[in-house]
């Protein structure tokens, strides 16, 4: 295949975003080394904002898919945990990339993990989902939801705001921090996010030399995997801010979940597990969400709907 045009990839602004860009960049290279590339920087908001009761606002066409359908970019390169319930119909993920390590890491000030924090440490995240489950396990902890950047994370916890930051082990790993982790969640004290670990390479439908350029870096099992955990999370709400996860894991053509739902102060928490064959990725989704609904996860997602 010789794309007969620049081919523009599209990122965010952030050094995490532009590595990312980096990495597919390189990649599609290595497979197509004539194709013709350009990273092009795309402004990018939240998706939500969550206030202090942890209401979402969404809606939409993310940024990435505005620049798409404006004829701005030709792929959109994200993480997939941020990838939207709904993909406008022009367009659709043409890859899902192979999954690096999905959990979450903990970076101390003093080099301590979870367990030997001080009580009352403040402990900062950028998610309400690592919120509720380190609450739950450790309901001493001030942890605290926080919208800004991994970087001014870390600036604040050196200057002794933070004792702790929360981040995803993959993003740590595409930083080059791992040096810095001081532990790594087990998915007994941390589940994580939907689609965490990989990216998202999302493209306009009908442009068929886009399409298999980007489909050269689909991973079948990370996308069967995600496919899993999302319809799990479709059938609980949808809703990406919600304090749920899941994670999906395949032992030969065997397709296991684990996931869990949880009020935002992490006192009920309600996990399961669901297993089944490749290919049955709706179905074992969508009966895991059932079994945690049934088991109590309505009434606490009921109570979110309020707030």
């Amino acid at each position: 295949m010789r794309p007969a045009r620049c081919i523009r990839i599209g990122v965010g602004t952030t050094k995490l975003d532009q590595l990312h860009g980096e990495e597919v960049q390189e990649a599609l290279e290595r497979y197509v080394p004539e194709a013709k590339l350009k990273l092009v920087s795309v402004p990018v908001r939240k998706e939500y904002r969550v206030g202090y009761k942890g209401r979402a606002e969404s809606g939409g066409p993310n940024e990435f898919e505005k620049a798409l359908l404006a004829r701005k970019i030709d792929v959109a390169v994200y993480s997939m945990r941020d990838a939207p319930s709904e993909i406008p119909k022009q367009l659709r993920i043409a890859a899902v990339t192979t999954r690096l390590t999905p959990f979450d890491a903990l970076l101390s000030r003093s080099n301590l993990i979870l367990d030997e924090l001080p009580l009352g440490s403040r402990v900062a995240t950028g998610s309400l989902r690592v919120k509720a489950q380190l609450l739950h396990y450790r309901p001493d902890l001030d942890i605290v939801w926080t919208g800004v950047s991994i970087d001014a994370q870390m600036k604040r916890m050196a200057s002794g705001v933070f004792e702790a930051v929360v981040i995803s082990a993959a993003d740590a790993e595409s930083l080059g921090w791992q040096d810095r982790v001081t532990e790594v969640f087990t998915t007994s004290l941390c589940l994580p996010a939907a689609g965490q670990g990989s990216l998202c390479l999302e493209v306009r439908k009908g442009e068929r030399d886009i399409l298999a350029l980007a489909k050269r870096l689909n991973d079948s099992v990370s996308r069967a995997e995600i496919d899993a955990e999302f319809f799990f999370l479709d059938a609980v709400g949808g809703a990406r801010w919600l304090p749920a996860g899941a994670l999906g894991r395949t032992n030969g053509k065997e397709l296991v979940v684990e996931a869990f739902v949880a009020s935002l102060d992490g006192k009920f928490l309600f996990k399961d597990l669901e297993s089944g064959k490749l290919g049955e990725e709706k179905e074992i989704g969508s009966r895991l969400a059932e079994r945690i609904l049934d088991e109590g996860g309505r009434a606490v997602l009921s109570d979110l709907a309020v707030l």
